[in-house]
């Protein structure tokens, strides 16, 4: 079934033609015309390409958001405007309907190098550059002062997924954002706060402080489409600092498809595929045949398969 969203395109913030500011220059502004004409490209892209934008939120929602978004008066900072865009977007409540920097966005052109995410029991750093590797595998407990429990609930509102969960895990990207302090007021003397708790329960005071100059997209892409998945090199992530071995599902995350077989209690085996690109490997074989030999070897072993797992998570 298609789900709402599906022939959504992403916008980018090129469509207009802004002038690009050196990097060492305030945030890009857009005047309150330019600003305008982009908000009402939104509303019209979404409008004119999605089945049914209305059916998770009220169109009386819909409608006081598009008023309150077409009367902002004065100078928008790009930053501000990525968030009042962003919001709109989420009104969509599903993950194909989205709005974030891409490779041609003015603007967004220093990122904190680090990655976090989100598991049941909080938010963590996964990987960082040298400036922030001794954070890795810690717990973040507050960010900017404020819980990072509720700061990722806040953040969720400018991620469009059809639940919270989803939300919370899509707004991770957000994080390496020096836009997303200064927009919520949590960026103190040009540094954002962090408190942080190790393995011992340890609390650690530390802070983003270092950025890099490299767009978002590169940092947070690393390699195209990888969204977030794979990590710019150089980098380290908790896997080599504490030197175990990846979950199944991020050994081989360069590779477009691949296979292993495990062996359960009372010798039953599970075949695990893994297809991150449903498409040809530049070199070696080819996904069709990949497939077909994979299930061909399936059919040929001794001891039967009780299960087979294809991992379509990062496709």
């Amino acid at each position: 079934m298609m789900r709402p969203g599906t022939l959504i395109l992403i916008l980018l913030f090129t469509t207009l033609a802004l002038p690009l500011q050196s990097h060492a220059q305030e945030p890009l502004v857009l005047t309150e015309a330019q600003a305008r004409q982009e908000a009402e490209l939104a509303i019209s892209h979404i409008k004119n390409s999605h089945p049914d934008p209305y059916w998770k939120t009220d169109q009386a929602i819909w409608d006081a958001y598009e008023h309150k978004l077409l009367a902002r008066k004065g100078p928008i900072p790009i930053g501000q405007h990525y968030f009042d865009l962003a919001y709109l977007f989420s009104l969509a409540t599903d993950t194909h309907t989205q709005i974030y920097p891409d490779r041609e966005t003015p603007g967004f052109y220093k990122v904190y190098p680090i990655r976090f995410r989100t598991f049941t029991d909080g938010l963590y750093v996964l990987a960082a550059a040298p400036a922030y590797e001794s954070y890795i595998g810690k717990k973040v407990l507050s960010i900017g002062g404020m819980p990072a429990g509720e700061l990722m609930q806040k953040l969720a509102h400018f991620v469009s997924a059809d639940h919270m969960g989803r939300k919370r895990t899509l707004a991770e990207f957000l994080l390496i954002m020096p836009e997303t302090y200064q927009y919520l007021g949590l960026m103190q003397g040009g540094r954002v706060p962090l408190e942080l708790e190790d393995m011992a329960g340890k609390r650690v005071q530390a802070a983003l402080a270092t950025t890099e100059d490299k767009p978002f997209a590169q940092v947070f892409y690393g390699e195209p489409d990888s969204f977030g998945i794979l990590v710019p090199d150089g980098w380290k992530t908790v896997y080599d600092t504490f030197e175990i071995s990846p979950s199944v599902s991020r050994r081989h995350l360069r590779k477009k498809y691949w296979h292993t077989c495990f062996k359960q209690e009372g010798g039953k085996l599970v075949e695990y595929l893994q297809i991150n690109k449903n498409e040809d490997e530049a070199e070696g074989e080819k996904l069709y045949d990949f497939l077909l030999r994979t299930f061909q070897d399936i059919r040929k072993k001794d001891t039967l398969v009780s299960r087979i797992i294809v991992d379509l998570r990062y496709n």
